[in-house]
C-alpha cells in the first residue's frame, strides 16, 4: 500500500462528507425558516428515533465489513472478501427490512409517548429509509474495506442533494395546508435521498467490481461461519454506535417533559428543544465530520497492521490519526465559541431574537463537544481496529448513564442548558475511558502530548485573536463573520507552523503537500536553507 494514501482516501471522503454536511446544514436554515422553531422541534422528535433505528440497523455495518474485507486481503484471501459481501448483503436486508416494519408498528405507541400525534406519520414516512440507509452501509463498508473512499462521498452528497431540494419543496408545497403537512414532506423527502444515494453506490459497484454473484466461497468456509465472524464483529461495534443515538432518543422523551414541568408550556419547551438538537446540534456536528473521515480511514490501516502484528506501524497511524484529530478538532471547537452570535443571526434571520440569543448561548456551551466527540471517534475506531470493540460499547454505555442522571438534575436548575452540559461532561467520561484503554495496549506516546499542548496552545491563540479583532471592528454580524472566520484560519495557520505541529514527512503524506509545504517555509524562513530537516512534531 502506497504510504500514507489512507490520509489522502481520508482526506477525500472528509471532502465528500463536510461537502454532504454543509448541504445538509444548509438545508436546516431555509427549513426552520419556513416551518419555524415549533416545525423543527416536531422534525427532531422524529429525527432521532429514525437515526436510533439505523445505528441499530446498520452502524456497525461499514466498519465490520472493511475491517474483515481489509483483513481477509491481507492474507490474500480476495475469494473469501466477496463471498463474505455477497453473503452480507442478504443478512442485512433482513436486517434492514425488519427494523422499516418495527418503526411503523410502533409508530403510534411513539406518537402517545411524545405527546405529538404528528409525528405517527412522520415515522410512517421515514420507515423505508432504514432499509435503504442498511444495504448503503454495506456498499461503503465494501469500498472502505478496499481502501476506496470515493463512492462513500459520492453517495453521501447525493442523498444530502436530494432531500435539499425534494424537503424544501415539499415543505413549500405542503405548509399551506398546514405545520404538520410541512413537516412530513420534509421527513418524505429522506426517504427519497436515501433510494437515490442506494441507486448511486449500487452503480458505482457494478461498474468497478462487476455482478455480486462473482466469487465462491472456499470450500472450507461454510456461509454458516462467514456468518458467525460477521456477527462476531459487528455486535460490539453495533452496541458502541446504538449507545450516542439511544440517549438521544430518550433525550427526545425527557427534555421537552422536564422543561414542561419546570412550569415552561409545551410549545416554548418544544421550540427550546428544537434550538439545541436541530441548529445548534447540525452546526456542532458539521466540522466533526472531518475527524469522522480519519476514524473511517484508520481501521482498515489498523487492522491490516494487527494481522501482520506490526505494533510499530498501528502506534505510528494512530499517532498521525489523532494529531490530525486535534489539528481540525481544536480549532472548530474555539472558533464556533468566538463566532456563535454572529452565526446565529446570519444562518437563522427568521429567527426570533430570543430564539436566536438562545441558540448563541446554547451553542457557546455547546462548542466544546466538536472537539469531544472528535476524541470519542477517533479513540473508538482505533480500539475496533485492535479488535477490543466491546471497550467503546462499555464506555459509552457509562456515558449513556451519566448524561441521562445529569440531563434529569441539571435541567431542574439551568433550563435547556442543563441538557447541553450534561451532555459536555458525558463527553469527557467516555473520551477518556477511550484514551486510557488504548493507552492501556498500545503505550504511552510523548511526543503526541507534546503535540497535543502545542495544538491546545495554538488553537487559545486564534480563539483569543479572533475576541479581540471583533470587538475592535464592532460591524454587523456577516462582516464579524467573514472577518472572523478568515483572521481565524489565518492565525492558526501561521501558530501550527510557527509551532510546528507537523513535520515535512508528515506533510508530504498529505493532500496539497505543496501548497502546505510552502507555506510552512514561508513562515519559519529560517529553516529554508535545510529542507530536508525535521521537526519536534513527528510521531
Amino acid at each position: 500500500m502506497k504510504k500514507d494514501s489512507y490520509i489522502h482516501g481520508a482526506a477525500f471522503l472528509a471532502g465528500g462528507m463536510l461537502v454532504a454536511k454543509i448541504i445538509g446544514a444548509i438545508y436546516r436554515i431555509p427549513l426552520t425558516n419556513i416551518i419555524g422553531a415549533e416545525g423543527i422541534g416536531i422534525y427532531q422528535l422524529v429525527f432521532p428515533v429514525y437515526a436510533l433505528l439505523i445505528t441499530m440497523m446498520g452502524s456497525g455495518i461499514p466498519t465490520t465489513l472493511s475491517r474483515l474485507i481489509a483483513e481477509k486481503n491481507t492474507e490474500g484471501n480476495l475469494k473469501g472478501a466477496k463471498a463474505l459481501f455477497r453473503n452480507a448483503l442478504l443478512f442485512f436486508l433482513i436486517i434492514g427490512l425488519s427494523g422499516a416494519l418495527v418503526l411503523i408498528l410502533i409508530s403510534g405507541l411513539l406518537g402517545r409517548i411524545q405527546n405529538n400525534s404528528a409525528v405517527v406519520t412522520g415515522y410512517r414516512l421515514i420507515a423505508p429509509a432504514i432499509l435503504m440507509s442498511t444495504l448503503i452501509a454495506a456498499f461503503r463498508g465494501w469500498f472502505q474495506g478496499n481502501m476506496n473512499m470515493k463512492p462513500s462521498a459520492i453517495s453521501q452528497i447525493t442523498e444530502q442533494l436530494v432531500k435539499l431540494i425534494l424537503g424544501l419543496l415539499f415543505a413549500k408545497i405542503f405548509i399551506k395546508y398546514g405545520l404538520q403537512y410541512a413537516v412530513w414532506g420534509a421527513i418524505a423527502s429522506i426517504t427519497v435521498s436515501e433510494i437515490m444515494a442506494l441507486l448511486i453506490i449500487f452503480i458505482n459497484f457494478l461498474v468497478k467490481h462487476g455482478s455480486i454473484s462473482e466469487g465462491r466461497l472456499s470450500e472450507n468456509i461454510s456461509r454458516k461461519a462467514l456468518f458467525i465472524e460477521l456477527i462476531a464483529v459487528m455486535v460490539p461495534i453495533t452496541l458502541g454506535g446504538i449507545t450516542l443515538p439511544l440517549v438521544q432518543f430518550i433525550d427526545s422523551l425527557l427534555i421537552v417533559n422536564l422543561l414542561k414541568g419546570a412550569g415552561n408550556s409545551i410549545l416554548l419547551s418544544t421550540k427550546m428543544y428544537g434550538m439545541l438538537s436541530g441548529p445548534v446540534g447540525s452546526l456542532i456536528n458539521m466540522p466533526v465530520v472531518l475527524t469522522l473521515a480519519f476514524a473511517v480511514s484508520v481501521v482498515p490501516v489498523v487492522s491490516r497492521s494487527r494481522i501482520e502484528r506490526d505494533i510499530n506501524s498501528i502506534r505510528a497511524k494512530s499517532g498521525i490519526s489523532v494529531k490530525l484529530t486535534f489539528v481540525i478538532g481544536v480549532p472548530s471547537a474555539l472558533a464556533l465559541f468566538a463566532l456563535a452570535e454572529p452565526v446565529m443571526n446570519v444562518l437563522y434571520p427568521k429567527l426570533s431574537a430570543y430564539e436566536i440569543q438562545l441558540g448563541a448561548g446554547l451553542l457557546k456551551v455547546s462548542s466544546i463537544s466538536i472537539l469531544l466527540l472528535s476524541i470519542m471517534q477517533i479513540y473508538t475506531a482505533l480500539l475496533q481496529a485492535i479488535d477490543r470493540a466491546y471497550t467503546p460499547f462499555i464506555n459509552m454505555a457509562i456515558g449513556g448513564v451519566v448524561k441521562i442522571v445529569l440531563t434529569v438534575i441539571l435541567i431542574r436548575y439551568y433550563g435547556i442548558y442543563g441538557a447541553a452540559i450534561s451532555t459536555i461532561i458525558a463527553y469527557i467520561s467516555v473520551a477518556l475511558l477511550n484514551i486510557a484503554e488504548m493507552v492501556r495496549w498500545t503505550g504511552r506516546n510523548q511526543i503526541l502530548f507534546k503535540n497535543i499542548s502545542t495544538i491546545l496552545l495554538a488553537g487559545v491563540i486564534m480563539c483569543l485573536s479572533i475576541i479581540l479583532i471583533l470587538s475592535l471592528i464592532k460591524a454587523g454580524s456577516l462582516v464579524n463573520l467573514l472577518i472572523g472566520t478568515a483572521s481565524g484560519i489565518l492565525i492558526y495557520g501561521i501558530m501550527l507552523a510557527l509551532l510546528n505541529i507537523f513535520t515535512r514527512d508528515e506533510l508530504k503524506g498529505m493532500p496539497l503537500s505543496a501548497i502546505f509545504l510552502k507555506f510552512r517555509n514561508t513562515i519559519r524562513f529560517w529553516e529554508r536553507a535545510n529542507d530536508n530537516g525535521s521537526g519536534d512534531g513527528k510521531n
